[in-house]
């Protein structure tokens, strides 16, 4: 078995931010024109996340421009991050739900996926956007 993880082609990250754009756009034009009588809108508010979850994994299982040992170590820190800040997150959520006297939220897997997705985004974008700035400070 093979050490390396297998990633999408790097123009999938090119792909999935067009897509993400589209989606976003569809979806503030839909809101925008009450096609109440055409679609359902809680079947639509479905499609759409289902959607946008797709996109972001697109996004995230695509290689980098450069992938080395390094980007896989930072890949895998993001990983962990990731999943400790949602943990992290729904925990502090039912405590403040019981402090506050209200019941705790069940949420959806729907819903736990697509927030991963977007921090796991943030946190990659946030730690490109470190290097780069820490790259240019050095030279």
């Amino acid at each position: 078995m093979s050490g390396q993880i297998k990633l999408l082609p790097n123009y999938f990250k090119k792909i999935g931010l067009s897509l993400l754009i589209i989606t976003i756009f569809l979806a503030v034009i839909l809101k925008l024109f009450h096609p109440d009588d055409l679609f359902n809108k809680q079947i639509m508010g479905t499609l759409t996340v289902d959607f946008l979850i797709i996109i972001c994994c697109m996004i995230i299982f695509s290689r980098d421009k450069i992938e080395d040992e390094m980007t896989v170590l930072v890949r895998l820190k993001e990983f962990a991050g990731t999943f400790a800040m949602m943990v992290a997150t729904l925990i502090t959520r039912n405590i403040i739900d019981i402090a506050t006297g209200e019941n705790p939220k069940n949420y959806s897997a729907t819903q736990l996926i697509f927030f991963m997705c977007s921090l796991h985004l943030t946190f990659h974008y946030v730690n490109l956007w470190k290097n780069k700035k820490q790259n240019n400070d050095k030279e």
